[in-house]
């Protein structure tokens, strides 16, 4: 037997000692990968993070992470080493190609050398700038992320050097690797469905559980007023349709109520009812939260997030203080309204909705129009069906109705037993001006509910009434925010003064000690020019 060369048996045994080691470290590598993917929250970024453990374990000098969106469409979802032209361009033109001709994986050690012989290879033989054709590596590799025969997008990798390539093993290896990463997406997204299921379930589950008996039923609206029987009937009439429904009237006359009824009446009423304040959503947050955004849309939004239009996907939303929306807002919804489709913040494609939307405003949308704070074609498309809820003191009928169904659910709700109202609480219940509308009567309800003893009945001493009979006196605080309070003040002041000057807008303004252009613009404020007619000559 010859004896071998101590030098060469070094070299032999060193080859092997650095393929062992470099198994070990793709073992440990697949470990860890698998691991991290294991868990649904072990990986905020999947991308990103797929990128830069590839990076590592292949040596390479850049790379990128292609991914396919639901309409067939592609996008670079993380990139590294490479700019982001080169990414995008290596992307659409070669690696998209080849995705659709299942050419992947795609392995080849002179990528400039292959494009230049291959064209073909290229989408529709376009070519590349010269700026791009400088930037592009020597070596490349791009495998598919596939599951279940769908490609969800793929892994690109890149080598700088002459000679420094990528081998058959490393495809093997970065095909294995994106396997995981595959499944790891796919479970993700599924997830992401499920819990946006999840979120508009829960929705339906608070608002049947608030409302166990199913109690908003028409008989809610369907008073002893014949302006609320005509209401009552044309919510009727409205819920056989799919027709956008616009809701006026001042605050607190129960267009939110209407909105839900007209929700449970129709067709929808297995679907999602939403409702978002549009006055109360700063503006520059007010798409994100009707649309929904992109993860990376902007600061904080660190995963995608479907907005309240997709919410209520075959239910209905209610869009109240619409006319707070600001004009950006507006472009979009009524793009929503014609199209039924929505755009998240920060993507690039749409999805469709079924949504009935229903909005609702106590302000003087057709002012709003001429002062170009709202926008015409918007006001035209939400003003399909309106329905104008008359003030509460405009249909006295309707408060001892109301007070006692309230004093119903709530006594029902509290568990207590309760024997009505006085005869004195029913005279005060009536001789009150309700400037809070309904609003304010279920609160003056519920306060003088939590007052009396079981088995009592609430008496005209039990009731927090501002000024009961006349809206003056001593001034009693309602719980409402002072802006509020000092607004519904003002707006008792001055309907008195009108009462007493029978409705003549000069003399009024002359009472109150303020001009008569002053009154108009406090008329109108108050959403009182369109709701009542006064007497003036000079309108």
């Amino acid at each position: 037997m010859p004896i071998q060369d101590p030098v060469e048996l070094q070299r032999r045994l060193q080859n092997v000692t650095e393929r062992l080691l470099a198994c070990f470290e793709e073992l440990d590598f697949v470990h860890s990968i698998a691991v991290a993917l294991g868990r649904p929250e072990g990986v905020k970024d999947i991308d990103n993070y797929l990128l830069e453990e590839t990076l590592t374990i292949f040596r390479a000098d850049g790379g990128f992470v292609g991914r396919t969106r639901s309409d067939g469409s592609t996008k670079v979802a993380a990139v590294s080493g490479f700019s982001s032209s080169l990414a995008k361009v290596l992307s659409k033109e070669l690696v998209s190609e080849l995705s659709e001709k299942g050419a992947l994986p795609f392995l080849v050690d002179d990528l400039p050398g292959a494009l230049a012989r291959r064209p073909e290879l290229l989408r529709g033989n376009t070519g590349m700038a010269k700026e791009i054709e400088k930037e592009l590596p020597r070596a490349f590799i791009a495998v598919p992320l596939e599951a279940n025969r769908e490609i969800l997008g793929w892994v690109a990798l890149g080598k700088n050097a002459a000679g420094n390539v990528f081998t058959a093993g490393d495809s093997k290896l970065l095909s294995t690797l994106a396997t995981q990463a595959s499944l790891y997406i796919r479970n993700a997204d599924l997830l992401e469905k499920f819990k946006a299921k999840a979120r508009v379930l829960g929705k339906r589950v608070e608002q049947l559980e608030s409302d166990p008996r199913g109690r908003l039923d028409i008989s809610w609206i369907k008073g002893e007023s014949r302006a609320m029987n005509q209401v009552a009937n044309q919510v009727e009439l409205a819920a056989a349709t799919d027709a956008t429904v616009l809701l006026l009237g001042e605050s607190g006359t129960g267009k939110s109520l209407i909105a839900r009824i007209l929700h449970q009446m129709s067709d929808r009423n297995g679907g999602a009812f939403v409702e978002v304040n549009c006055g109360a959503v700063a503006p520059g947050v007010i798409e994100s939260e009707l649309f929904g955004h992109a993860r990376g849309a902007f600061t904080g939004a660190d995963r995608s997030r479907p907005g309240l239009f997709e919410e209520a996907n075959h239910g209905t939303i209610l869009l109240d203080e619409v006319a707070e929306l600001p004009l950006e807002a507006q472009v979009k919804l009524l793009n929503v309204l014609e199209r039924r489709r929505v755009r998240r913040v920060g993507e690039n494609r749409d999805r469709t909705v079924d949504v009935r939307v229903a909005a609702a405003t106590n302000a003087d949308l057709s002012a709003a129009v001429r002062e170009g704070r709202f926008r015409e074609d918007l006001f035209y498309r939400l003003n399909v069906l309106s329905l104008t809820i008359p003030p509460l003191r405009q249909r006295q009928e309707d408060i001892l109705h109301l007070a006692r169904k309230f004093l119903e659910e709530l006594a029902r709700e509290t568990n207590r037993r309760i024997q009505g109202f006085s005869p004195e609480a029913e005279k005060a219940l009536l001789a009150y001006r309700w400037p809070g509308n309904v609003r304010e009567l279920r609160n003056v309800v519920e306060r003088s509910l939590l007052l009396k003893n079981e088995g009592g009945r609430v008496e005209k001493e039990d009731l927090t009434l501002a000024g009961a009979g006349s809206g003056r006196g001593e001034p009693t605080w309602s719980g409402e925010p002072l802006t509020e309070e000092v607004k519904e003040f003002e707006k008792r002041v001055i309907l008195e003064a009108l009462e007493k000057c029978d409705g003549v807008v000069a003399k009024a303004a002359d009472a109150l000690g303020i001009s008569r252009t002053n009154l108009h613009n406090k008329l109108r404020k108050h959403d009182l020019a369109r709701a009542l007619s006064w007497n003036d000559e000079s309108q």
